[in-house]
């Protein structure tokens, strides 16, 4: 962009004052990141060099210690609960009380377990009978070459692996929801009760396997959802944040069954969407409940 080009860069008044080499200086204890891979050897407390990585680390083993639990080992009584409800992700559950039926077996919960309220909304979408998680979104060669050639340039383990476990943190009208499916990830942040000035949903959306391109316009029919249902939204490339708050416990829990049916329904879309004309037409068509956008064709 030559307009950009031509532009003179700023100049910092602080430049060279003893504050801001001091503030430089001491960024540089603060802001760096080098325990970016818990698998390695240096993921430890000698490997950290600055708060940044302190930080990461004491997350890191904080996500652990509550969770308890790993891909491989089944949780133990008074853990997190495995959560079966036939979706494709693994869901965990930390029940911080009345979220989950007096009585279900410790081993393994169900869908009729589940006694949170917000918690029971999304499921409820994300199970409706029209969003179909397995459908393969009729991938076209040139969104597959896409993903190919995006996957080819990104190594897929710094993303996190395909498929990792979700967790649900609930409360009989609490819910905190963080989802990593393929890709992208997703986290639901909710009060659902009979105090309508009680009542909020946060929602953030990140992530994809295709080209930024794609990716972004995926995140321009999610926020164009979301308004449409009334969220206040910020949306920045292929990353969604949206809130609502102040509404019925009907509604609150109306909008979060509509969030699950939206989770289900745009996890491969970033595939198809190779057009900007394309995403108000997917956003209309989920508003009209066609989940599985087979009505007609998009606009090419």
């Amino acid at each position: 962009m030559e307009a950009l080009l031509s532009e003179k860069k700023p100049v910092n008044p602080m430049r060279d004052s003893p504050t801001y080499n001091t503030v430089k200086s001491v960024l540089k204890r603060i802001a760096p990141l080098n325990l970016t891979d818990p698998r390695k050897e240096n993921f430890n407390p000698a490997g950290c060099r600055t708060l940044h990585d302190v930080i990461r680390y004491a997350h890191e083993m904080s996500m652990r210690e509550m969770f308890r639990i790993s891909d491989a080992d089944a949780p133990k009584e008074g853990m997190a609960i495995p959560l079966r409800v036939y979706l494709p992700m693994q869901i965990y559950v930390v029940d911080l009380g009345n979220g989950l039926r007096p009585g279900f077996s410790t081993r393994q919960a169900e869908m009729e377990d589940v006694a949170s309220v917000p918690f029971r909304a999304l499921l409820q979408g994300m199970k409706h009978e029209q969003v179909d998680w397995n459908r393969g979104a009729g991938v076209n060669w040139g969104g597959f070459a896409a993903i190919v050639a995006e996957t080819v340039m990104r190594d897929p383990m710094k993303e996190g692996r395909m498929g990792g476990p979700s967790y649900a943190i609930i409360a009989g009208r609490y819910l905190n929801f963080n989802s990593r499916l393929g890709y992208h990830f997703t986290t639901i942040d909710t009060f659902c009760g009979p105090e309508i000035n009680d009542n909020y949903i946060t929602f953030y959306f990140k992530g994809g396997a295709a080209d930024i391109g794609r990716r972004s316009r995926r995140a321009m029919m999610i926020a164009s959802v979301l308004r449409k249902l009334g969220f206040k939204v910020d949306q920045k490339g292929d990353m969604v944040r949206g809130e609502v708050k102040k509404y019925s416990e009907d509604v609150t829990a109306d909008k979060l069954d509509l969030l699950g049916r939206l989770l289900g329904s745009v996890r491969l879309l970033d595939m198809h969407l190779a057009d900007d004309r394309q995403v108000e037409w997917y956003a209309e068509q989920f508003l009209r409940g066609n989940y599985a956008f087979d009505a007609e064709e998009p606009p090419a």
